[in-house]
Order: C-alpha cells, then structure tokens, then sequence
C-alpha cells in the first residue's frame, strides 16, 4: 500500500516526538524533521523515517481492518436467531457467524503482530535518537578539535575562538552553513567562492564531510576577524595550505560513525523480526475483497429476511419442523 510523502512525513513527525512530551516543540519542528539536513543529521533523520514508513504501511491497512470487523460483528448481532424460521436460515446464519468469527480472530492475530512491530520501532526510534544526541556532540568537540590542530600551524596562527562559530558548529545542514557564510560575508578576504571551493576538495554531504566543511568554514571566519581586527587590510590567508590541513583530519572526522554498522551506532535492534512482522502483515493483511463482499452481502440478506419478522420462540420452531416432516 502506497501512502503520498505529506502522509509519512506525518507519522515521522508523530513517532519522533512520542518520544518527549517535554521536548515535543524541539522534536516537531527539530532538525531532525528537516528534509534538507546534513551529515549525521541526515543519517539519523532517514533512519527514524524508515521505521516509521512500517507504521505508515501496514498501520492504514490493520486500522482499516479493524473498523470494518466492527461492521461485521454490528450486523451480525443485529440479527436474532429467533427470526430464523427455517433449518436453512438457521444454516446461514450459523455459517455467516462463523465466517464473521473466523476474520475478527485473524484480523486479532495480526493486531497483536502490528503492536509487537510499534513496539519495536518505538524502542529503535528512542535509540537512534539519543544516539543522535551523543553523535551530535561527539561531533562538535571533533569540529573543535581539527580547527584547534590546524588554526595552531596556519600562517598567520588562527586558534583564538569567536562568538558566531558556535552557529557554525552546531549547523546541521549545508543550506544553513550557506546562509552563515552569506550572512556574515565569511571568505571575502580570501577572494574566492569558499563553500564552491570546499566542494571541489571533497564530498560535503557526507557526514565527515560535512565536519570538515564546518571546520573549514571557521578557519576563513577566524581570518576574517584577525584581518579585520588588525586593520591591516593587505594580510593574506593561505586558503590552498588550510584546506590541506583541513584535509588530513579526515580520519579523525570519520572515527565518529562506523558508516558500514550504522545498526550498532545508532543501538537499533530487533531488525530481522521487524521485517518478519512486517513480510508477514503485508501477506495476512491481503484479505480477499470477493470473500468479505460476499459475507457483507449474506449479513445484509439476512437483515432484510428478519426485519419485519417475529421471533419465534424454540417450542413454535420446534413444532413448524415437525410439522414439515409429518
């Protein structure tokens, strides 16, 4: 079953903020609902949307289910066993009633299979996201720490720290990083394009990438500061030599996540029972439409033959067969 992205972004968002009823403004309207977000930001937030693409599949399907059994087992109680005058009515009914049984216990089973599966996705939701957290931070002290090991052997020494590179630091995105380097003009002493420039060393996108671009974006912020502050206008700012020191960091920005156990990073478990649940919904939950029809039509035919009806009680039935034997 196909669902439109406003319909999973919706119970992304949903799932996301269960997780705080304090924090549900931060979580709603967080980074990790940004469809354009960055590193390990984009990481955690495609994770958190693939568990919840389980309950946007299967969980229209099951509730659907659900409501019609509702119907099912409403017309069948409509109908009094006492109105059946005959062997054959009686017959039907017993049969429809079996019928009616038969799906609420199936449907049932796979209720209890649905809980078990948003059990699950709740719990490596809640994992992924406070993995997310420790990630983040783990993030910005290695930010941090390349920008401390380059700005100490850039000419000239670029290692004092200034206010707005917190922004920088915790960005989660390359649209923000963007925005910072425009806002604050961040570069124009360089004399080139710096966010163009940091594309053509190296992937961005990626998540270590992302980290050396954040630390790349401070070591041309610190320039700017010292140029300005010394107001020595003709200082220059070796860019070629910095990013080649940016550069040789990348380990150490790539020690943070194992990229190819994103499972044991992010502490997500129970991945091959989820997709068991999740095979075997998709399979149970395939009920044949001409079945149900037809029994929706057998409970209607039923309802009509009684509607104008008495009951009888079981002595009259009793009698009225007898009385057709004889």
């Amino acid at each position: 079953m196909k669902h439109n992205s406003s319909y999973n972004k919706m119970i992304t968002k949903l799932m996301l903020t269960g997780i705080s009823e304090t924090q549900y403004p931060m979580l709603a309207s967080g980074p990790l609902t940004d469809s354009k977000s960055s590193g390990i930001t984009k990481i955690a937030s495609r994770l958190i949307q693939e568990h919840s693409s389980y309950m946007a599949e299967e969980g229209p399907v099951i509730w659907d289910e659900i409501a019609k059994i509702k119907v099912y087992v409403e017309k069948r109680n409509s109908i009094d066993e006492k109105k059946m005058y005959t062997e054959e009515e009686s017959q039907k009914l017993l049969k429809t009633t079996e019928d009616v049984q038969n799906i609420l216990e199936h449907i049932s089973e796979q209720e209890e299979k649905f809980i078990t599966l948003t059990d699950i996705v709740n719990k490596n939701i809640y994992n992924i996201f406070n993995q997310y957290i420790e990630l983040s931070a783990n993030s910005e002290q290695v930010i941090s720490k390349i920008c401390q090991k380059v700005g100490e052997n850039t000419k000239p020494p670029l290692t004092k720290e200034h206010v707005n590179e917190e922004d920088i630091i915790k960005a989660t995105s390359t649209e923000t990083l963007n925005y910072i380097v425009a806002d604050l003009k961040i570069g124009s002493s360089t004399g080139i394009n710096i966010i163009d420039y940091a594309t053509e060393q190296f992937d961005i996108e990626t998540y270590d990438g992302l980290i050396l671009l954040q630390a790349w974006i401070i070591m041309c912020y610190r320039f700017d500061v010292l140029r300005m502050g010394s107001l020595d206008m003709s200082m220059t700012f070796d860019y070629k030599d910095a990013m080649e020191k940016i550069l040789a960091q990348r380990e150490l920005a790539s020690e943070i996540l194992d990229i190819d156990d994103l499972e044991s990073a992010y502490h997500i478990e129970e991945t091959e029972k989820l997709n068991e649940l999740k095979q075997e919904l998709t399979e149970n939950l395939n009920i044949n439409s001409d079945y149900t029809h037809k029994l929706i039509n057998e409970l209607e035919e039923l309802i009509i033959l009684t509607e104008q009806r008495e009951p009888k009680e079981i002595e009259e039935l009793e009698s009225d067969a007898n009385q057709e034997a004889a």
